[in-house]
């Protein structure tokens, strides 16, 4: 899972020229979330130590477990959640989204031991979320897909 805030839709500046000094970091940043196994729909948390937070912009971090306790993963119709709960007060989540994925919060969350905010704000707007999902061909099939080498 990828989000790039709204503030990220805008185009970055144009680069100085050649030589030439100055210019800033355009927009939000590229964060995200790691996650080993399939989304479910669940009423409790599940995951493994395995799923970690993760910042691609304006620099990379990644936040692994910690280990503290189990809060990986929280699908609800209140949206998705990692770390805590979708917008609660009971424990902060180190990223959530609403339901519709147009907003979202991230706050310093004990399960992946983040400090603050992976999203540089507490709140933001979602420009893009992008899910990936990587699939391993079944065994009996992997040699198939690659083709016959002599």
């Amino acid at each position: 899972l990828i989000v790039l805030p709204l503030s990220a839709a805008a185009p970055p500046p144009p680069r100085p020229p050649r030589g030439g000094g100055g210019g800033g970091e355009g927009g939000g940043g590229v964060f995200g979330a790691y996650v080993p196994s399939p989304l479910e729909d669940s009423s409790t948390h599940y995951g493994s130590g395995e799923t970690v937070l993760f910042t691609l912009h304006p620099t990379f971090s990644v936040y692994a477990a910690s280990g503290s306790n189990g809060l990986y993963v929280l699908t609800s119709p209140a949206g998705l959640s990692f770390g805590g709960v979708v917008h609660g007060d009971d424990h902060g989540a180190g990223l959530s989204l609403s339901h519709d994925l147009s907003t979202g919060r991230s706050e310093a969350c004990e399960t992946f031991s983040n400090a603050g905010p992976i999203s540089g704000s507490p709140q933001f707007e979602c420009a893009e979320v992008e899910l990936w999902v990587l699939v391993r061909p079944p065994e009996s099939d992997a040699w198939s897909q690659l083709g016959h080498f002599s």
